[in-house]
């Protein structure tokens, strides 16, 4: 269980308690017999304690969440039987005892009263226990899906080919050699996809920061090229501030540059991301 799903379910039986030792306080609070007041109220919540989680960790969890409806009915039916001579007798032991400055009447307890007491505790019990195991159940699903979500995530960032990075290195040492003007300028795109890929992206990115990235591939990719390609990005999007998953594009256009034979092909091209991708 998480602690989420144990601090609700904590919560409910705790509001539950605080409500029904306040009532029985309030009953028993006037008493003339104090000492007799204080035992019938620690009776009769022991009594309610029974009840509770006997319906909240054993009944519901075996044969109500089961659907073991028959098991349950009879169970309860058992609980009761052993449950309401002892409700009953705590009324009659202290029906002596004056609540308001008036006295108890113990034939005023009745069978019937006395079942419908503890019937409403265990349905409480019941209702809460549900309640608590479906809390426990949206937020295990929740998780499952984000641990999906962030495998999912953590594959498409994994996509980006080692081999192309490994060729943008040995191009820009190439040009090092050379002395060209330009190394320096791709050292500095390829550290910035890379603090990209390690730093930057862990949470939602803008599309403007995607699009960045994505030119920043681009170049990178065409250093890594002779000759001129035919290679056109348009990243068409209304709103760059829009958050979204990072590195998902990225893979694609991979995937775009190397099944279009770029490079390979005198009239292979890329031309554009459909817009449903950016937008």
């Amino acid at each position: 269980m998480t602690t989420a799903f144990k601090s609700f379910a904590v919560i409910l039986q705790l509001a539950f308690w605080f409500v029904l030792f306040s009532v029985i306080l309030f009953i028993s609070i006037y008493s003339a017999d104090v000492p007799a007041a204080l035992n019938r109220i620690v009776l009769l919540f022991i009594c309610h304690l029974i009840d509770f989680y006997i319906c909240y960790s054993v009944i519901t969890p075996l044969f109500i969440e089961k659907r073991k409806f028959e098991l349950a009915g009879a169970a309860l039916l058992l609980l009761f039987c052993l449950i309401t001579p002892v409700r009953i007798w705590i009324e009659h032991e202290f029906a002596s005892t004056r609540f308001f400055g008036l006295g108890t009447n113990p034939h005023h307890v009745t069978l019937g009263l006395a079942i419908l007491v503890e019937a409403a505790v265990a349905a409480f019990a019941i209702v809460a226990r549900l309640a608590a195991t479906n809390y426990g159940r949206i937020l295990k699903k929740d998780e499952e899906d984000r641990i999906k979500l962030q495998n999912q995530l953590s594959f498409l960032k994994a996509q980006m080919s080692p081999h192309f990075l490994l060729n943008t290195v040995n191009n820009i040492y190439t040009l090092s050699l050379s002395r060209s003007e330009q190394g320096p300028d791709y050292l500095f795109k390829l550290s910035s996809i890379l603090r990209y890929l390690l730093h930057e992206c862990n949470e939602c990115v803008t599309l403007k920061q995607e699009e960045t990235a994505l030119n920043t591939y681009v170049e990178l990719f065409k250093l890594q090229q002779k000759g001129k390609l035919n290679l056109k990005i348009e990243f068409d999007v209304q709103d760059e501030n829009r958050r979204v998953e990072p590195m998902i594009l990225i893979p694609l256009l991979e995937n775009a540059f190397k099944h279009s034979g770029l490079g390979l092909h005198e009239n292979a091209y890329v031309e554009r991301l459909p817009k449903w991708l950016t937008n």
